[in-house]
């Protein structure tokens, strides 16, 4: 969701009532460090749904403190504090701990330039309080200096089951949820509100399920990616296709991410091609930042891909005029879950025919084949035999 967005929505908000308004705020920072959350969490949970709301919630309003709302990075760092103490394979003294949560935090917000001791500190006692997670911290001596790291190696803040107070908070968050998803911008929040009474019910017995890939490779780059679109920063991305031996090093230009199909994409421009290149984050295996001047083409990604199912498409592509036939046996599917925005459909008693305008892709023909015998593409002709010679080839291996 875009800061233009936001800026309408609070516009909108503010004379609704003070409550409200504090609300679309609190959910501006939810989205700009929802990436972040939610994947560091579906990488270290098994309950991997999107956390973001009830975690910012949770951690700006504190049961014992509601009128101070808690620094906007606080939880970031819990989380760094959190991996130091449970890596076994390293000690971590004060100064160690210091530069892991500044490295983190720099990359979400290069304006921060330090982080203090007595910060760290504060959050050391935070983390071991009640109000906390009760860390089980130990502190042992090196040459006088202590080192930090968990009693119990397994524990981790990320696995630890909400306490009473932090449920009825849930509650709370529920209800500013439901009421901000009647509103336009924020109709996303409808699934998350199941999400949460879901994974916070008191019976036993699961009614819904939401899907998702938890096997997934390269979820953990995705935060690193989002803020490096945020900041313009120039990455050196390596990149390994899957057919090829040795992986590409590339300067790229982060633009935009996009997910399709349960698959991260990456947008962005690579300064020896004219187009937009993508890369599916599963299979970046590197990304440093480097210098450099940041390329930031000004495109409306949304409109963008408008034109496009799925995620490939040249600039300079235009949409053009796809009619294809469904069995009546598929036509009901076709009408309740259109193919594309643009669909229209006409239907008669031996079928549907769906029109639809968009860049003819490998995406678009993938999905054309995935309705089987139950599809015929009458026009183009380009893209008719196409899907054709896919289909002969395909008949080939039986």
């Amino acid at each position: 969701m875009s800061e233009r967005l936001f800026q309408r929505s609070f516009t909108f908000l503010k004379p609704l009532n003070p409550f409200l308004f504090k609300s679309s705020m609190l959910l501006k920072s939810i989205m700009e460090y929802k990436f972040n959350f939610y994947f560091q969490l579906q990488s270290n949970t098994d309950s991997v749904q999107p956390f973001c709301v009830l975690i910012l919630f949770l951690h700006f309003y504190k049961e014992n403190d509601r009128k101070m709302p808690l620094e906007k990075n606080a939880y970031l760092r819990y989380q760094v504090l959190d991996r130091c103490f449970s890596n076994v394979g390293k000690q971590y003294f004060m100064v160690d701990l210091i530069e892991e949560c500044f490295k983190e935090l720099h990359v979400m917000d290069p304006s921060i330039l330090s982080i203090s001791r007595r910060q760290i500190l504060y959050d050391i006692k935070f983390m071991e309080s009640k109000e906390g997670w009760s860390i089980p911290l130990i502190k042992p001596r090196i040459d006088r200096k202590a080192y930090y790291q968990y009693d119990n190696a397994s524990f981790s803040i990320l696995n630890q089951p909400p306490s009473k107070i932090e449920l009825e908070q849930i509650e709370n968050a529920k209800l500013v949820i439901t009421r901000l998803a009647s509103l336009d911008e924020f109709e996303w929040m409808h699934e998350l509100v199941a999400q949460l009474e879901e994974l916070f019910t008191d019976s036993e017995r699961k009614v819904i399920d939401f899907g998702r890939n938890q096997y997934l490779e390269g979820l953990s780059n995705l935060s690193k990616l989002y803020y490096a679109i945020l900041n313009k920063q120039v990455l050196e991305i390596t990149y390994k296709p899957f057919h090829r031996e040795e992986p590409l090093v590339t300067l790229f230009h982060p633009l935009y991410l996009k997910q399709y199909n349960n698959r991260w994409f990456l947008i962005g421009h690579i300064d020896s091609y004219e187009s937009l290149t993508n890369y599916p984050i599963d299979r970046i295996t590197k990304i440093e930042e480097v210098g450099g001047k940041f390329v930031n083409l000004e495109i409306d990604f949304k409109e963008y891909f408008d034109d496009v199912i799925g995620v490939t498409r040249n600039l300079n592509d235009e949409p053009v005029e796809i009619k294809l036939r469904f069995s009546l046996n598929r036509a009901p599917y076709i009408l309740t879950k259109p193919l594309h925005g643009s669909q229209k459909t006409k239907q008669d008693e031996n079928g549907l025919t769906v029109t639809i305008e968009v860049i003819p892709n490998r995406e678009l023909i993938a999905h054309i084949l995935s309705y089987g015998d139950d599809v015929t593409v009458i026009s183009p002709e380009s893209l008719r035999e196409e899907v054709a010679t896919k289909l002969k080839n395909s008949l080939k291996n039986y």
